[in-house]
């Protein structure tokens, strides 16, 4: 508070504000006008590898040699690889691009995708998203007379692949000032060392900016920094897109000339992109972005929607039948990390299940799916428990494997299940302490303060994502006075109140029969705070 303090006297900011800048520990002058600022970007030739890379695509831009713009089956991937196409065809460059099928080929670069490359002619291969763990399959392009420039994101593993050139902020020596980029940045960080010099980054974020967003929001990377500079650039362009297969989807999605949120991208727009990848082919996520036709770009973006309901029944349909095998076996919740399997599980959305399960109970899950003798599995974690070292404690149990701390996905023999849950739980023991999840609260709130006012401040440091989190409010000692059923019960409207203030809130994802308080109980409650426009 008295930091707080300090800021609202010093700087002249507004005192709830003020006090939000300081739970996030943003306190000096050039630091809050930075973090509130449009923000700035940075120089892409302080980047390792990409003078080479730039190099080597020019050189393919020159000669028309056929280049393949290699990407992935996620909205950032989906996004880095509409940027990168769309870039060199203005340029002239002879290019296609390649979206590898999860079921086929799985994530990143294929032999069977380098094969079909090749067939084509193609001579200059640029990765985008993905590449940097690709050795095996770069070597294989190489013996086959094709160059590959790897621009991608990830943790880069002990031995990188023999590429032309690997324009990566996390590998070693890299010097690139800001270092949270997801793929369809790092794209754009080309992009803008490929035009020069004298690069206008103003004009290439007209072009691009609405699909960067969609990507680092998709991403889930840290909403600090560079980041957000381009996501609070991009948002407002999503709703003002000439891409007609943008516009198509935001009108699938309820959000045609609204102002766009990080919430809406993350909710609304990400997820029917992701659909198509975990359900389909994401191939036709590319080809809505580049559609010319407004008849082409309603029809996929319609098929978008029906991948996402497609995949939302595929997520009800496991839930059903974990919710079947907790009841025949309900000890099997007192384990410290949560493991399920079930025969003919649709793999793209494991990991989403294993998301919904470790947010219902606060542990770590496992979702994995059998069939014949292999199983394959996602799992995640909460912070504080490393998913990625526990699946490193057993690794003899497993066929493949690979993630991070609090996402990771694995293969592994059918006979080897129970071993696995069993070995991943004595893992979990061994710790000193039960890991639990926490919710910070930014900060106590009078229920009287609930108001477009405190809204209005609390939107300066908005957009909210990963890094920076959606501020959480404590109302505390508060009165139930009603709860109202919604949409047939899938949510709930209630009422509280303290001293002359009623408030209402909404309770999502709950029905009346799970809501475990009942009228006139005094609660605790952590809330969001968001404005909800109806008939103007």
């Amino acid at each position: 508070k008295e930091q707080a303090a300090y800021i609202a006297d010093s700087y002249g900011y507004p005192p709830l504000l003020a006090l939000l800048l300081a739970t996030r520990g943003i306190c000096g002058r050039e630091e809050i006008e930075d973090f509130l600022s449009e923000g700035f970007f940075s120089d892409p030739w302080e980047w390792k590898g990409m003078k080479e890379a730039v190099a080597r695509i020019s050189r393919a831009i020159e000669n028309y040699e056929s280049i393949a713009v290699y990407g992935d089956y996620d909205a950032d991937g989906v996004t880095a690889t509409v940027l990168f196409y769309s870039y060199l065809e203005s340029c002239g460059a002879n290019v296609i691009y390649y979206i590898p099928s999860r079921e086929e080929e799985g994530y990143g670069m294929s032999e069977t995708g380098v094969s079909r490359l090749a067939e084509k002619g193609v001579r200059l291969i640029v990765t985008v998203d993905n590449g940097i763990s690709a050795v095996r399959e770069i070597a294989y392009a190489a013996s086959l007379g094709i160059d590959t420039v790897v621009t991608d994101h990830h943790t880069p593993p002990q031995i990188l692949p023999e590429a032309v050139a690997i324009v990566n902020p996390h590998q070693p020596g890299c010097g690139s000032s800001y270092k949270e980029f997801c793929g369809v940045g790092v794209a754009f960080k080309v992009v803008c060392a490929l035009e020069g010099e004298n690069c206008d980054s103003g004009l290439l974020l007209e072009n691009f900016a609405d699909l960067i967003a969609i990507g680092t929001v998709g991403d889930i990377v840290p909403l600090t920094g560079e980041n957000r500079s381009l996501v609070k650039r991009g948002l407002p362009m999503i709703c003002q897109t000439e891409r007609l297969g943008l516009r198509s989807l935001l009108k699938c999605a309820g959000l045609e000339n609204k102002p766009v949120s990080a919430g809406d991208v993350a909710f609304k727009i990400v997820p029917r992109i992701n659909a198509m990848g975990r359900m389909g082919s994401s191939e036709r996520a590319v080809r809505l972005f580049l559609s010319d036709y407004e008849q082409e770009a309603d029809e996929i973006a319609e098929q978008m929607n029906e991948e996402n309901s497609a995949r939302q029944q595929e997520e009800v349909k496991i839930l059903r039948e974990l919710s079947s095998q907790i009841e025949q076996e309900p000890d099997r919740l007192l384990d410290r990390v949560l493991v399920f399997w079930g025969e003919g599980w649709h793999q793209g959305v494991l990991g989403i299940v294993s998301s919904r399960v470790t947010e219902k109970y606060g542990k770590p899950s496992v979702i994995l799916s059998t069939c014949g003798t292999e199983a394959k599995g996602s799992a995640r974690s909460i912070p504080g428990f490393s998913i990625h070292e526990a699946l490193t404690s057993c690794q003899e149990l497993l066929t493949k494997y690979g993630g991070h701390t609090l996402a990771a996905g694995m293969t592994l023999p059918v006979e080897n299940l129970p071993a696995f849950r069993q070995a991943l739980n004595e893992t979990a023991a061994e710790r000193e302490e039960e890991v639990y999840p926490v919710l910070s609260i930014d900060l106590k709130l009078k229920p009287s303060l609930v108001g477009l006012d405190t809204v209005k401040q609390m939107e300066a440091l908005a957009p909210f994502g990963a890094g920076n989190p959606t501020p959480v409010f404590g109302l505390y000692h508060m009165r139930l006075e009603e709860i109202v059923p919604l949409s047939g019960g899938k949510h709930l409207r209630l009422s509280f109140s303290r001293e002359e203030t009623r408030i209402s809130a909404l309770r999502f994802g709950m029905g009346p029969e799970e809501f475990p308080y009942s009228k006139g109980d005094i609660l605790d409650l952590a809330v969001n705070l968001e404005r909800s426009e109806y008939r103007g």
